[in-house]
């Protein structure tokens, strides 16, 4: 029989009664695209496909749109995954899923992958978001990135939040695996209002650990200049220190490491932790040999603690109240001022 034509599809027969398909329907399609059949191998199948309903996809006849498709794309996949034509609503779209292109992310037929995708997720999102793929190659990952799971925390059709977040905004997402307790505890940097948390955290890959982009003092110092005015001057300051140059210089050595907050809420508490590695400031004269003779030299330390009190604070008198900068300054032993013009400061007679 010439192509084209009825019968070769279907069987002839009387007038005015349906005619019977030459085979089983599927097995009929098959016939013309052997390229098809080949996809009922992969282990996750469409169910129209999987079951042979060609035609609840496919005019047999004729179309508008291509393929033979029933309908325009979008739509004929709302007719059964009619949940996601309620997300159409929502602000954030995915722009495949704005334009209504599902096959250009789920194979219609068949899948060796989860969800009829095309590749596996972590691919198929880099194939568009090639960017991303430059992360894996940052020392420290963050698991759900790390594995390929980036529907863990994208939506990857539509979303109220920005970057088709899964939760309404960043914290929130966050604290759905990792402890809100924990982020406000002494144990974990103070966050202060409004700030989420990757102004710290890169969400996908980072540097250091805990997917800090910077080790400590480096990112430290992008936000915390100890009154130095800019981050260069707050690091030369620092680095040239005793504190700067102690243990890589890190400023966990004093803050949030061993049990010591990240923000010192007494003064007790700030004395305590330059106590903890200077144990010989006890406020005791101590006579250097010769002591008595002329040109002999006394070294002392400075009383500090409970009963002595800061006439410049009001407060204890503590190590950094007013005498030393633990951040470091330009003058010898982290002295805010030079020579006698500390001691000045506070006795001027």
């Amino acid at each position: 029989m010439p192509a084209g034509t009825c019968p070769n599809c279907r069987q002839e027969h009387e007038l005015e009664s349906r005619p019977p398909l030459r085979v089983e329907r599927r097995f009929l399609c098959f016939s013309c695209h052997p390229d098809v059949k080949g996809e009922t191998a992969r282990p996750n199948q469409h169910p129209p496909y999987r079951e042979g309903f060609c035609t609840d996809c496919h005019n047999p006849h004729l179309s508008p749109s291509p393929k033979l498709l029933q309908a325009e794309e979008r739509f004929l996949c709302f007719n059964c995954h009619f949940a996601f034509s309620q997300v159409t609503a929502l602000p954030v779209q995915h722009l495949p899923f704005a334009r209504g292109l599902c096959t250009s992310c789920h194979e219609p037929h068949s899948s060796n992958y989860a969800a009829l995708t095309k590749i596996g997720e972590q691919q198929l999102c880099y194939s568009c978001h090639f960017d991303r793929n430059a992360d894996l190659a940052k020392p420290v990952k963050h698991p759900p990135y790390a594995e390929g799971r980036c529907t863990d925390c994208h939506n990857p059709h539509a979303a109220p939040a920005a970057r088709l977040l899964r939760a309404a905004s960043t914290q929130d997402l966050c604290f759905t695996c990792h402890s809100q307790s924990y982020v406000t505890g002494g144990s974990h940097h103070p966050v202060s209002s409004g700030i989420a948390c990757v102004a710290c955290h890169a969400p996908h890959a980072g540097m250091e650990r805990a997917l800090l982009p910077a080790a400590s003092p480096t990112f430290c110092v992008d936000c915390h200049l100890f009154g130095k005015g800019s981050s260069a001057m707050a690091m030369k300051h620092y680095l040239a220190s005793a504190h700067g140059r102690m243990d890589g210089g890190s400023c966990l050595n004093c803050h949030g490491s061993a049990g010591r907050p990240f923000r010192f809420a007494t003064a007790e508490e700030k004395l305590r932790v330059c106590l903890s590695c200077h144990q010989d400031i006890s406020g005791m004269v101590i006579s250097a040999p010769g002591s008595g003779r002329r040109g002999s030299r006394v070294l002392y330390t400075h009383p500090v603690g409970r009963g002595y009190t800061d006439p410049l604070t009001g407060g204890m008198l503590t190590c950094s109240s007013t005498c030393h900068d633990p951040h470091g300054t330009p003058y010898k032993k982290m002295l805010t001022r030079r020579g006698d013009a500390l001691c000045l400061t506070c006795h001027p007679k």
